[in-house]
């Protein structure tokens, strides 16, 4: 999976019981549709939870407002919170991350990615807008 994105708030290293380490951050991707009865321009932000567990210099770059295409696999986790209660999140784990914004440019955890494809779609009942948010 290839999503296009900005940072939410700067990443964070984090280690685990183990004493793994994994970088987390947040990405908030911004759709844009046009409602098809009214024609009406409409836009909607959807979160994305990102872990990643390699890579940890490139913490320092992944600061609010920076922009990125990132590749890897949706992981479900499953955990039990402070109520007592089953939980279940799903979480994208980082596999590749391209800076798109020109800054921290050199710093690709793996070699570029190719540009990210646009993907058709969006609110039920609408469909994609000519000028995508990225």
């Amino acid at each position: 999976m290839q999503i296009v994105a900005r940072l939410t708030k700067d990443a964070k290293v984090n280690t685990t019981k183990s004493g793994k380490q994994v970088i987390n951050f947040d990405l908030a991707v911004n759709e844009k549709f046009r409602v098809k009865a009214t024609g009406e321009l409409k836009s909607n932000t959807k979160y994305v939870e990102c872990s990643m567990w390699y890579g940890f210099s490139l913490a320092k770059y992944l600061t609010k407002g920076k922009q990125l295409l990132v590749t890897g696999d949706v992981d479900a986790r499953a955990y039990t919170n402070k109520d007592n209660k089953a939980v279940c999140k799903l979480v994208l784990r980082v596999t590749k991350i391209k800076f798109l914004d020109g800054k921290g440019e050199d710093t690709n955890a793996e070699p570029q990615a190719a540009p990210a494809q646009a993907i058709a779609g969006g609110a039920k009942g609408a469909e994609p807008a000519d000028d995508l948010p990225f």
